[in-house]
């Protein structure tokens, strides 16, 4: 692959479906068809069954992969040549699978990317000139490759297929420091997340199975089982679901138990922690995670936040793809992320900026009504006005 020019061969798909990760749920006992995940966990629920969950299941681990996912599918991708758009775009550029749309096959990348630490593209179609027309994100837990003597991939096995890399296969690692085919934050940092998951775990079942009491009744002598057991039905049945006044006999008195406020307290404090620690492996800003800070760096605007998030975490996703699609594209052709709708700032901002730049000596007045009309801002079209200077893709 280094120093000389890919020849690229593509193989036609075979559109068999991935199977779904993990076995079948418990089944209907009618039609024995697996129950509804919703009602799956509400029989876990009633059987007080409720485990650690996977640290792929955690809440920020899902929020933070889908939010890097979702913000790189949005950016549209372009492709360059000598610093000018080209004009009409390449077919691996507009649509690079043609079973989906092109934020789905970037989705895929990323997703697999944050999971196992590596995206696999594999070619399928290659245009007149042989250049690279359509390609498929190989799911990377069916992939076995093979690794030459310096640890680098030469070739992959896939559902009984063996494809070259550099000939039939992109490989797009992430971090590369533990392992030659790459590898994810998340796994690098997994007895972490096995620690995080053990706390959500213990907090669904401190609410739902342990039952850490929130109430004491306190009686003034001995009771036996049976009357305990009486006594603590007959609140439950006045008292459980509403906030209705306690009238108790015998000198019993009820008394908050502060243990439950600690507990509950403590638990909130580690999960905030938690979602502060996915967010900086992912190298998600705190405010993007929902996340106490712990610092007295914050942003004004949305536009400074994601400004910060492109320059810090989320260029790196977007720096590793481009080069991949780059090497799909003919010599002299690079790929790049308009990030422009990101980062751009709020109204007042821009017609402030409009404003002054209307005045500059090298803008003129219907060049700078092209740029507002160029960012989606109401400006009705005049005489003399010049066509917009956006990237539409042709």
């Amino acid at each position: 692959m280094r120093g000389r020019r890919r020849s690229w061969r593509s193989q036609p798909g075979d559109g068999v479906a991935t199977p779904p990760i993990g076995g079948p749920g418990p089944v209907n006992g009618r039609s024995g068809h697996p129950l509804p995940i919703v009602d799956q966990l509400a029989l876990r629920v009633a059987a007080r069954d409720w485990p650690a969950p996977s640290p792929w299941q955690l809440p920020p681990v899902i929020a933070g992969r889908t939010l890097i996912a979702d913000t790189v599918a949005q950016l549209p991708l372009l492709a360059y040549r000598a610093g000018e758009v080209r004009r009409p775009q390449p077919a691996i550029i507009r649509q690079p699978d043609p079973r989906e749309p092109i934020w789905s096959t970037l989705h895929r990348v990323v997703m697999d990317q944050t999971r196992y630490g590596r995206a696999w593209l594999w070619v399928t179609a290659l245009d007149g000139d042989g250049v690279p027309a359509a390609l498929r994100v190989l799911p990377d837990d069916e992939v076995s490759p093979t690794l030459d003597e310096l640890g680098d991939p030469t070739e992959i096995a896939w559902r009984g297929r063996t494809l070259q890399v550099g000939l039939d296969v992109v490989h797009v690692p992430l971090d590369l420091d533990t392992d030659p085919l790459g590898s994810s934050p998340l796994v690098e940092a997994w007895p972490i997340l096995e620690g995080i998951a053990q706390l959500y775990g213990f907090a669904a079942g401190t609410w739902s199975s342990w039952g850490m009491p929130s109430l004491k009744i306190r009686v003034p002598g001995r009771l036996d089982r049976a009357e305990a057991d009486d006594l603590r039905a007959q609140f439950l049945e006045t008292h459980a679901g509403r906030r209705v006044p306690a009238v108790l006999w015998g000198d019993a008195d009820v008394d908050p138990i502060n243990a439950a406020d600690a507990v509950g307290a403590g638990i909130a404090a580690a999960h905030d922690s938690a979602i502060a620690e996915v967010g900086r492996l992912l190298r998600i800003p705190p405010a993007l995670m929902n996340a106490v800070a712990g610092d007295s760096l914050t942003y004004s605007t949305t536009q400074g936040e994601f400004s910060a998030w492109l320059a810090t975490g989320l260029g790196a996703y977007l720096m590793r793809i481009e080069a991949a699609w780059s090497s799909l594209l003919t010599r002299g052709t690079v790929a790049r992320f308009d990030t422009s709708e990101l980062v751009r700032a709020d109204m007042v901002a821009r017609w402030s900026a409009y404003g002054e730049a209307c005045g500059a000596p090298w803008l003129s007045v219907p060049e700078v009504r092209a740029m507002a009309r160029a960012a989606g801002d109401p400006v009705p079209a005049i005489a003399g006005d010049v066509a917009p200077a956006r990237n539409e893709v042709v």
